[in-house]
């Protein structure tokens, strides 16, 4: 089979062996509540005297659609601002002897690296991407490879993620002075790579036009994630415009179902 018409983007192979079963599950925020969805890290640890083997990636994450992406692409998922044990509990139930773990927030990144130094004690090898938010993740995952070394699969999801721009769309809920200016209560503020770079009144437009900035540097896929407070038809919008403005760039909308944020961005 091959690619039949477009330009490809995020193809990976898997090795039916290398997988295992569905385990038992940004970024920002609390996980949502109810049932998991398949993929997320299962409560209690791995069965006792088995030597860990294999591979596997475990993955943080908020919002029910970003978790179940993460699932589909293989990875064991664990709800946003885990503690280091929550996280080492992660890896060791993925029964893997070498683990690839992606914070998708800054604040996480440093429990990652606790998390994989605990498991080093445990035999288990680790290593941290850091990954800012979950349109890195998912560019990432996408370039996984179990037939390459461990050491240069970790190398190219972590240049995959760096080569993934982002960005955050949210309301600002207090009066502040921006690197882009004033802004109030209730304005729609756009973050690029954690800086302010648009305020505005309208959602919709708002989202357009960071869209729009970034893709004026450059870049061939947008993915928007939209949140779980995000109006209906936001993505439906931002891909339209792209169409119409931008015809040769391909765009990939989910609904993510983040808090805090309506849209979340990321262009390759």
């Amino acid at each position: 089979a091959g690619v039949v018409a477009g330009r490809p983007h995020r193809i990976s192979v898997t090795r039916f062996a290398d997988q295992a079963g569905p385990a038992p599950e940004p970024g920002p925020g609390r996980a949502p509540e109810g049932r998991a969805p398949e993929g997320r890290a299962p409560e209690g640890r791995a069965p006792e005297g088995r030597a860990p083997e294999g591979r596997a990636a475990v993955v943080v994450a908020a919002g029910a659609g970003i978790a179940e992406l993460f699932a589909g692409e293989g990875a064991t998922v664990v709800p946003a601002n885990p503690s280091t044990g929550e996280l080492l509990d992660a890896v060791r139930v993925t029964g893997a002897a070498r683990v690839v773990v992606l914070p998708n927030d800054p604040n996480t990144q440093a429990v990652a690296s606790e998390a994989a130094k605990e498991a080093h004690r445990l035999g288990v090898k680790v290593s941290v991407v850091p990954t800012r938010s979950p349109v890195q993740a998912l560019a990432a995952l996408a370039v996984r490879d179990p037939g390459r070394r461990f050491e240069d699969d970790v190398i190219a999801m972590a240049e995959a993620a760096g080569a993934c721009r982002y960005a955050e769309v949210c309301y600002a809920s207090r009066e502040a002075l921006t690197v882009a200016g004033p802004c109030l209560p209730g304005d729609v503020l756009a973050l690029v790579e954690g800086e302010v770079h648009l305020i505005g009144r309208d959602l919709v437009d708002t989202c357009v036009a960071v869209v729009d900035r970034m893709l004026g540097g450059g870049g061939e896929l947008v993915t928007l994630l939209s949140g779980a407070d995000a109006p209906d038809g936001l993505a439906d919008a931002v891909r339209e415009h792209v169409g119409r403005r931008w015809p040769f760039v391909e765009v990939q909308a989910y609904p993510g179902g983040q808090p805090y944020y309506p849209l979340l961005v990321g262009v390759e």
